[in-house]
C-alpha cells in the first residue's frame, strides 16, 4: 500500500491564507491526519477534527518539545523562544 503524498494547502484552496476553513473541510473528508508540504523542504503534520485533535493532544507520545523530540527534526534548529510584546511608552 502506497502512502499518500504530502498535501500543499494551496493546491486544495488557493485562498487558504484568507479563508482556511474550506481546505480544512476537504481534509476532514479525507481523514483525520495529513502530512502538509510547506515550500520545497518543510513538512509538518496537521490533525483535523475535534475527536482526532483531542486524541493527539492527550497522547503522551506526541510533543512540541524540541529538546525531547530533537531526534525527529534532524538538521533543524529549535525555534527561538517567544518574546514578550513591547511595552508602549508614554510621553
Amino acid at each position: 500500500m502506497t502512502e499518500p503524498a504530502a498535501v500543499d494547502l494551496l493546491d486544495i484552496d488557493p485562498d487558504f491564507g484568507s479563508d482556511p476553513y474550506r481546505a480544512y473541510a476537504v481534509l476532514r473528508a479525507r481523514g483525520p491526519v495529513h502530512e502538509i508540504r510547506a515550500g520545497e523542504k518543510d513538512r509538518f503534520w496537521l490533525v483535523v477534527g475535534h475527536d482526532a485533535c483531542r486524541e493527539a493532544l492527550t497522547d503522551p507520545r506526541l510533543s512540541r518539545d524540541w529538546a525531547r523530540n530533537g531526534h525527529l527534526a534532524t538538521g533543524l534548529e529549535a525555534p527561538p523562544p517567544p518574546t514578550a510584546p513591547a511595552t508602549p511608552t508614554c510621553c
